[in-house]
């Protein structure tokens, strides 16, 4: 009985285990059946989409790839841009650089950082002026000019670099190619200033060219729209005028006395009127071009004393230009206004006591002596130990202690020579010449070189204003200290 049991226990315990592993075994069947089937469907319906969407998984490759494409071209385009603004940047640092050098008189290392910049940017038009400026600077003519005729070659949309470049060729003589630079920046201005600075620089390179008839077409334009006032504008003009043309330069000194109306203009009009007094002198064998110099001379003077009436000088010009055009009653008017402005000038004061009216004791009516007949004996001297111009002053006011002695003018340069009126109906040359001896000072002496007799009013004026040694400085055109190297 016992066994009996022990049997049962066993096979049940078998039954169950039997079972158990039926199952479990049918379990991982079915499982495996699954996967079967799952994997089955799976490849069909993966095969029957393939079909279905291969078009649509083309298209989304493709705009894969484009949208790569674009955001690969946008980050291109930054990095190119952030490149182009870090060149310029560069170039700008650079330019600066040479910039600060050559005002600091360092053009060794000016011209390193210009040849630098335009290496990066060979249209630099700032680099390039630059280094013009500072090849000029140095004594490198050759090479200044080679850069400057190089840029009029290039192409530039900047009005600033043509119109200082044309700046440029003005200052070394260069005015033909100015003249296609001035051109190309009228064309590039964009502002009535920047049309007008154009306007003026082009007038100027024409006129300087000696292309007047080119120029004269632009006058109106220029004097009546823009109004310049700058002066050398109208001192050019006149300059380069023909002699035999004095109606054009009427025409340019109107416009001058409609232009300049200040007081600092006053120079201005005085060089204008010598620059007129000098062309009557080439056509003295023709009476109405000489006489329309002489009346655009007396205009120009007149204008100068309407804008400045202190300088004395202006009233001895003017009384020359009198002179010269026989005017004896307007001769002795300004003469007595020169006189009395400075009675340290002892010309006018002589020429007065020769020219003013005399009462003639057998009757009431009154004469004036014709300033013809002023009869002075001009004498140049040489003056031996005179070695610098500060002696001057000290030799011409000793020298009007001789009576007799109308005059003294001493050249302003080494070496130095005097220039003397005598009236010698009250003193002889010979007698000047010993009473002058080692005058004012023992280490001067002087010798005749010249003498020229029968010096009359117009010479004598004429003279006096030569004597006062008018320095008229130059032109300024963009470099000022080009011209200690030109």
């Amino acid at each position: 009985m016992r066994k009996l049991n022990k049997l049962r226990k066993v096979l049940a315990r078998h039954s169950v285990l039997s079972i158990r592993n039926i199952f479990f075994g049918a379990v991982a069947a079915l499982i495996v059946f699954s996967s079967a089937g799952f994997t089955e469907c799976s490849a069909t319906k993966e095969n029957s989409l393939a079909d279905s969407t291969g078009r649509s998984r083309t298209d989304s490759v493709g705009w894969s790839q484009a949208h790569s494409q674009a955001h690969s071209h946008r980050n291109s385009h930054a990095h190119t841009v952030r490149n182009s603004k870090d060149h310029r940047s560069s170039v700008s640092l650079l330019v600066n650089s040479g910039l600060l050098q050559q005002s600091s008189g360092n053009q060794k290392k000016a011209l390193s950082f210009f040849e630098k910049a335009r290496k990066l940017d060979p249209d630099c038009w700032q680099a390039s002026l630059g280094e013009a400026k500072s090849l000029a600077i140095t004594g490198q003519q050759i090479e200044c000019l080679a850069l400057l005729q190089q840029m009029c070659e290039q192409p530039s949309t900047s009005f600033e670099g043509r119109y200082k470049l044309g700046q440029a060729l003005l200052v070394f003589n260069k005015p033909e190619l100015c003249v296609t630079t001035s051109s190309q920046a009228m064309q590039l201005a964009g502002s009535p200033e920047e049309q007008s600075k154009a306007l003026q620089q082009h007038y100027l390179s024409l006129l300087r060219s000696h292309q007047e008839s080119r120029a004269r077409e632009l006058q109106q334009r220029l004097f009546v729209d823009c109004k310049p006032v700058d002066e050398q504008i109208y001192i050019r003009a006149a300059t380069v005028g023909s002699v035999l043309d004095p109606a054009n330069c009427a025409d340019i000194l109107s416009h001058a006395v409609s232009n300049l109306n200040k007081s600092e203009n006053s120079g201005t009009f005085f060089r204008l009127a010598q620059i007129f007094d000098s062309k009557a002198r080439y056509v003295a064998y023709d009476a109405t071009k000489y006489g329309a110099w002489l009346k655009n001379s007396e205009i120009a003077y007149r204008q100068a004393l309407k804008l400045n009436p202190n300088p004395p000088l202006y009233r001895i010009a003017l009384a020359a230009n009198a002179a010269e055009q026989h005017l004896d009653g307007a001769l002795i008017d300004e003469l007595k206004l020169a006189h009395s402005s400075n009675p340290q000038d002892q010309l006018p004061g002589y020429l007065l006591s020769k020219l003013e009216p005399l009462q003639v004791a057998s009757t009431s009516s009154t004469i004036a002596v014709p300033s013809s007949q002023i009869k002075l004996t001009r004498a140049r001297l040489a003056i031996d130990g005179l070695k610098c111009a500060c002696k001057r002053a000290l030799i011409i006011n000793s020298f009007k202690q001789i009576r007799g002695l109308i005059l003294t003018t001493i050249s302003s340069k080494f070496p130095y020579e005097a220039t003397i009126l005598v009236d010698e109906s009250m003193i002889s040359l010979n007698d000047v010449l010993s009473k002058i001896a080692n005058k004012p000072l023992p280490e001067f002496s002087y010798r005749l070189i010249s003498s020229i007799p029968a010096t009359g009013a117009t010479e004598a004026l004429r003279l006096d204003v030569q004597g006062h040694n008018i320095v008229y400085p130059d032109f300024e055109n963009e470099w000022p200290e080009i011209s200690q190297v030109r």
